[in-house]
Parts: structure tokens; C-alpha cells; sequence
């Protein structure tokens, strides 16, 4: 794949790092001099690197050996293989499986690989684990060195991406990692049942307690060691994997002011890491961060996103968790990013956009939007090929949703997100006008906004634009209900009712560039309805001529 703009190479760094030097003296002055010569250099290569041309950033899950068998070849056609060829300029690799145990490499220095705490009575886990060392022993390389030397050999960009506080050893395997089971009181619960999701996160006990220095500790030890073992380009870390750090947010309470301090000093050691790992190996390596969509809800879980744009302590920012995608309001973030030059990625999610939104209209009116808020790319999550989600198109995906020249003209499928509810996320998603929405008889839907990037006039006039269509799904509805839609307060005529799906077609003045007002209101309502009706699912569809 050819780029834009490739980051800096380590010669181009040392070079720049060097400027100034030939020719100076050796008095005190003089080492001044290429002292802030080597600094500007330095910098400006971290500032070339961290603005590298990033379409799309494949974020993956990790998981894939639960499939297939564990060679080479199959690894890759599952994990990495799908991305060549693509928009895709940068992977966020992750190794991390049930918290601190790692598929990483065999014999950590620090955490421990997956399958040591796995035994057989994990079932499915312990044989997934056993894949990943099979394979290491195979190829006499494990997966994050096979992965890296892959994305080399493509030209694309490679970050290990840590999740900060994974929680999946709660409800995927049996034996807690050996770090809690030695040090049982760096977790903020003990042991009980979970049934996944749950809106109680008293329920999720086995999350690790960042308040507790031995935590913070062993998340920078990790860090170190892998900076020390894989030439990768950028260290990510994944702060929506889990949002839960302090026993405050545990128990429903925003993060304190001394919360918010203990996570700033630790990104803070990070950034010195990655710093000193940039000094030996003499090229910017990146650090990134994955935080909440808005800074409220970054404060809330206790992460100061302020102050560490301010401070300079990150080079790339990605968005939120993915789960909002069609509606995620994630400007304020961007331009915040922006203000303090760090380009900003706002994350797509699968588990955002479940069928029937799992499709390429979808994507793409996702990622459209978000680039008119002005985002330099996007993240996808949890888009790995497996057996299950191959039917997804991947390709078509990953090829139109990183330009948007490429997807002005191509159909768009635009809506209302659905509500995420319960389990470990809910705290840091924005629910607020999301579906499912009870409807009340002469009362409009509480709806957020109907963002659409497209310019549908435009289209129109140029004689592009083939159809648009508003399909709204209901739940509930008795045979005499009436339902009125409103788009931007002009009334929509001639809707059509088929069961529980109202259809018409909207006309194209009706219709904004950017974020519209849809209204739906119950207007009549008759005996025969079995349950408070409501409303389901909200997709307005943009096609245009082929």
C-alpha cells in the first residue's frame, strides 16, 4: 500500500535531531545550541509522525484462534490478512486475554501468558490459550512479533494497544490471573456471581483498583517490557477496556479530584516511557489514548482528558467505545483535540452496529458523519473476520470508509442508535435519546438528533441522488393507532403502514446537512393496542444511481 505521508524513518530522525551540530563549538553555548537543535528536531519528528496520514485504524480483539488451526497461514487470514489492500493505514494490536495475562509472548517478565492460569475446566478458553502457544512453537515467534513483522511488510503502521482494565476473566474462565490471586487486595470486589450484562457494577469485583500503587505498577511494568522487546510504532492505551478504575465509579459516583490526579500521574510515567523508548531507538514512538466521547463522561470515569492534552502527554486520541455510532456526539472532543494538536479518531463499533446495522451502508454513514466533525479517521472495533462475520463484507467495509470523496456517492443507511444498557459500559455511553423509546399519546418521542452528512440537495441537483427513504420500526402499535413524522418540524405526508414499519419518502428540502430534528408522535390511540407502544428502529436511507 503507498501513503501520503509515511512517518518519519529512524535515519530521518537522527538526522533531524542532529541539526545544528556540525560546525558548533565546543564552549557551553555551543551545547546549548544543539541541545535545542536536537529538541526541535525531535519534536517536529514526533509531530510528523503523530499527523501521519491514518484513513482507517483497525483496532482488533484478539480472540481469533479460537477458530481454525493454529498455523501461520490460518492466523493471518483470520487476524491481519483482510486489512491489505484496504483504507486501512494502521493496526492497534492487542494481546491482552482476561486481564493480565497475555498472548503475547510465553515467559513474560511481567504479567503472565494466557495459558497459565487457563486449565482444562475453562473448556473452549484452555484450547483457544493452547492454540496461541502451539503456534508460538511452530513458528518460533509469538503472535505480537508475527503480527508486527506482517504490518511491516505491508507498510502499515503498528501499535500494541493494553486494555487497561479488562474484566472478562469474570465470566469467560475460572482462575483468576496469579497478580489477584496473590494480591487479593488490588481488586475492588470479591469473588460472586456475575450475569452478564448487569446493570450493578458491584457485580463486576474483579476489576483491578487503581488507587492502589501495585496496580498502576504492574500496568507500567507490562508496558515496559513490551517497549523493551517489540519495535513497535506506538503504544494505546484502551481506557474503554473496562471503564472502571475506582471503587467510587463502582458504586454509581463520578471519579474525586484525587481519582482524576492518580490516573494523570500515571499517564504521565507512561509518556516517559514511551519518551526514553524513543531516545534508544532513535524514531518517535506514539502514545495513544482511547477515552469516553465526551470530556464529562472521561471525568467521570476518572480520566482528565484536559489536562493531558494540555501537558502535551498523548499524540493520538480515539473517541469512545464504538457504541453510539450513528449518532455519537463526539465534535467537542475532536475540536478539544484538535486545539492542542493531536488528531483525533473517533471508534467505530460492530457492537454498535448489530443487525440489522451491520452493513456497509451503515458504516459508512457512521464514519461520514464523524468526518464532517472533523475527524482525521476512524477506529474500528471488534471488526475482526471470523466464521460468524464474514458475511459482513469486510473489504467493502474497509475500502469506502476512510475517504470521504469515496463515500460521497455511495448509498448510506443513517438512524438512531439503540441504548446500551447495562453491564460494565453503560456509564460511559451517552443514552440520552436513544432507542427503544416509549411512545405517549399527543407526546413527541424524546429523540436525539438525526445526524446526516450527506448533502442530499446537491446530489439531487446533479442528478445523482436516486431515492431517500425513512423506515421507522414500532413495537406495540394496535390496528387503529396513528403515528405522525416529522423531520425538522415540516410534517411528512403520504407515510405508509405495514405492521410494525411506517415508510414514506421524505423530500429533499426537508432534509439538513448535518444534524436533523425527527419527531414522532402518537396522534390517536385505540383499545386493541396489547402494550405501550414503541418506537424500535429509525433508518433513513440515502441511495444513489449507480
Amino acid at each position: 500500500m503507498t501513503h501520503m505521508n509515511l512517518p518519519p524513518s529512524r535515519r530521518d530522525f537522527l538526522k533531524a535531531s542532529a541539526l545544528g551540530v556540525a560546525g558548533a563549538g565546543v564552549g557551553a553555548t555551543a551545547i546549548s545550541s544543539r541541545r535545542a537543535a536536537a529538541d526541535m528536531g525531535a519534536k517536529s519528528a514526533r509531530q510528523k509522525a503523530a499527523h501521519r496520514q491514518r484513513r482507517v485504524i483497525y483496532s482488533d480483539d484478539g480472540a481469533t484462534l479460537r477458530y481454525g488451526e493454529p498455523t501461520l497461514k490460518s492466523y493471518l487470514s483470520r487476524r491481519l490478512d483482510h486489512v491489505v489492500d484496504t483504507h486501512v493505514d494502521t493496526v492497534y494490536f492487542n494481546t491482552t486475554m482476561w486481564d493480565d495475562r497475555y498472548s503475547h509472548y510465553p515467559d513474560p517478565k511481567v504479567g503472565e501468558f494466557l495459558l497459565e492460569s487457563a486449565t482444562t475446566r475453562d473448556g473452549e478458553w484452555f484450547h483457544f490459550a493452547n492454540r496461541y502457544r502451539m503456534l508460538t512453537e511452530k513458528e518460533g515467534k509469538d503472535v505480537l512479533q508475527l503480527s508486527l513483522e506482517f504490518c511491516e511488510s505491508h507498510n502499515l503502521e503498528f501499535f500494541w494497544t493494553l486494555r487497561m482494565n479488562d474484566v472478562h476473566d469474570i465470566f469467560e474462565v475460572r482462575n483468576r490471573c496469579r497478580f489477584k490471586q496473590d494480591n487479593p487486595h488490588v481488586v475492588l470486589g470479591r469473588p460472586g456471581a456475575i450475569h452478564y450484562p448487569h446493570t450493578d457494577h458491584r457485580h463486576y469485583w474483579s476489576v483491578l483498583d487503581f488507587a492502589q500503587e501495585a496496580v498502576r505498577n504492574r500496568r507500567l511494568g507490562v508496558i515496559k517490557d513490551v517497549l523493551a522487546r517489540y519495535d513497535v510504532d506506538g503504544i494505546d492505551l484502551d481506557f474503554m477496556r473496562h471503564p472502571l478504575f475506582f471503587d467510587s465509579v463502582r458504586h454509581g459516583k463520578p471519579a474525586s479530584g484525587a481519582e482524576l490526579d492518580i490516573m494523570t500521574g500515571l499517564v504521565r510515567k507512561v509518556r516517559q516511557q514511551v519518551l526514553a523508548a524513543s531516545d534508544r531507538r532513535g524514531r518517535p514512538l506514539l502514545l495513544s489514548v482511547r477515552t469516553p466521547v465526551t470530556v464529562e463522561l472521561c471525568n467521570h470515569v476518572g480520566l482528565d482528558i484536559e489536562t493531558w492534552l494540555a501537558e502535551g502527554l498523548i499524540d493520538v486520541l480515539v473517541v469512545g467505545c464504538g457504541y453510539m455510532p450513528l449518532t455519537m456526539p463526539a465534535k467537542a472532543l475532536i475540536d478539544l483535540s484538535h486545539k492542542h494538536n493531536v488528531p483525533a479518531y473517533p471508534c467505530i463499533s460492530h457492537s454498535g452496529l448489530k443487525p440489522p446495522h451491520a452493513i456497509p451502508e451503515a458504516w459508512r454513514a457512521s464514519a461520514s458523519n464523524l468526518f464532517a466533525d472533523g475527524a482525521d479517521g476512524v477506529l474500528t472495533f471488534n471488526l475482526e473476520y471470523s466464521v460468524d462475520r464474514g458475511r459482513f463484507k469486510f473489504h467493502d467495509i474497509l475500502k469506502t470508509i476512510g475517504e470521504p470523496p469515496v463515500m460521497a456517492d455511495l448509498d448510506k443507511m443513517y438512524g438512531v442508535d439503540w441504548t446500551v444498557a447495562g453491564g460494565y459500559m453503560h456509564h460511559a455511553v451517552p443514552n440520552n435519546g436513544t432507542l427503544p423509546c416509549t411512545l405517549k399519546l399527543n407526546k413527541e418521542a424524546g429523540l436525539t438528533s438525526l445526524p446526516v452528512s450527506d448533502d442530499v440537495a446537491a446530489a439531487e441537483r446533479a442528478g445523482k441522488l436516486k431515492a431517500i427513504e425513512l423506515r421507522v420500526e414500532t413495537e406495540g402499535l394496535g390496528a387503529g393507532d396513528k403515528v405522525d413524522l416529522f423531520l425538522n418540524g415540516q410534517k411528512l405526508q403520504d407515510v405508509q403502514r405495514e405492521g410494525r414499519l411506517l415508510t414514506c419518502n421524505p423530500p429533499v428540502a426537508a432534509i439538513k446537512r448535518g444534524r436533523n430534528k425527527l419527531g414522532v408522535t402518537m396522534t390517536a390511540r385505540t383499545d386493541d393496542a396489547a402494550s405501550a407502544p414503541q418506537l424500535t428502529d429509525i433508518q433513513l436511507w440515502v441511495r444513489y444511481k449507480s
